[in-house]
């Protein structure tokens, strides 16, 4: 995903060549409308992220919600991850897989 950049400091959005020439309301106008924009998108990004390290289907997890293969997901934890009746593993809230020590 392409993320534009926030409008920065007000001081420093004025002297940007772009808006040199513009009265202090249109400047006003024009740094409010790209920093909601900057913050919808960091938004929208922060919930795509909770979004795909909560969920047992996100890239890297397999495919019949186990824990994903090495090297990718959370760190594998020492010695037996608790199962559910049908041997899937069971995952946390915070994106680890439950075991037992």
């Amino acid at each position: 995903m392409y993320l534009t950049e926030g409008p920065g400091p007000w001081q420093a959005f004025l002297k940007r060549p772009d808006n040199v020439g513009l009265s202090i309301m249109e400047a006003r106008q024009k740094y409010l409308n790209e920093q909601l924009i900057f913050e919808e998108q960091i938004s929208y990004l922060q919930l795509w992220n909770t979004q795909n390290t909560m969920s047992p289907t996100a890239p890297g997890a397999s495919a019949a919600g186990g824990p994903p293969p090495s090297g990718g997901g959370p760190p594998s934890t020492p010695e037996k991850e608790i199962l559910t009746e049908d041997d899937k593993a069971i995952l946390a809230e915070d994106g680890t897989y439950i075991v037992t020590e």
